[in-house]
């Protein structure tokens, strides 16, 4: 029968070197430990010799799930989360939509602790920002935080001409901040947002044919 030690959270910063210690002190003093140990991060096997397992100078790479088996008998479970700066992973920056329309920009954070995010529109005329804020207009959605990773949705319901120009995404936590640049286009015709945040080309071209024939 295995012998399964609590699980054990460990948080650490950017640069930082642990030790994870497959026994405890009752493991080291009963137990027969010359035999294999196997480590495993998030279910795959790593190559370690010996109970301890040391990481040099972690990054965000490291977080993860860690379990050893010592001998067939004993084990731990590790979760380790490397605190780091936020980190924007938005692939899309640019989006288009016509007057009176709703529009989507799209913020997705690498983060460890939770970050603050926050949104600025961009004046055209200056460099001055505008915090954005909840309105009868727009919205703010954030998917809950998991795994480090947390988006945040602007939603502009009825896009008007003052709505139209660049917009910040900002995150920050107590290790450093990031922002990054969205640009609010205008469309000639309406176009149909999904979930996946791109559309199928023939039914762009459909709804386009068919608001041309209505106006």
């Amino acid at each position: 029968k295995v012998e399964e030690s609590r699980q054990k959270f460990i948080m650490e910063r950017t640069g930082g070197n642990i030790t994870l210690d497959c026994l405890d002190m009752k493991n080291k003093k009963e137990g027969n430990i010359s035999g294999v140990t196997v480590w495993r991060k998030n279910g795959e096997t790593i190559v370690v010799n010996g109970t301890n397992l040391k990481l040099i100078r972690v990054d965000k790479e490291d977080s993860g799930e860690y379990h050893c088996l010592v001998s067939g008998k004993f084990a731990k479970n590790f979760t380790l989360q490397v605190k780091h700066a936020p980190v924007i992973k938005t692939q899309t920056f640019s989006v288009k939509q016509h007057p009176g329309y709703p529009a989507s920009l799209t913020c997705t954070v690498s983060s460890m602790p939770v970050p603050l995010i926050r949104w600025y529109h961009l004046s055209n005329s200056s460099s001055a920002s505008k915090l954005v804020e909840y309105s009868s207009t727009v919205s703010i959605d954030l998917v809950g935080f998991k795994d480090g990773m947390m988006t945040s949705i602007l939603k502009l319901h009825n896009v008007s001409l003052e709505n139209y120009g660049k917009y910040a995404c900002n995150a920050s936590n107590e290790l450093g901040e990031t922002s990054k640049l969205y640009q609010l286009e205008y469309s000639p015709v309406p176009v149909l947002e999904f979930s996946s945040g791109r559309m199928n080309k023939p039914v762009f071209m459909l709804l386009t044919l068919v608001y041309l024939a209505v106006r």
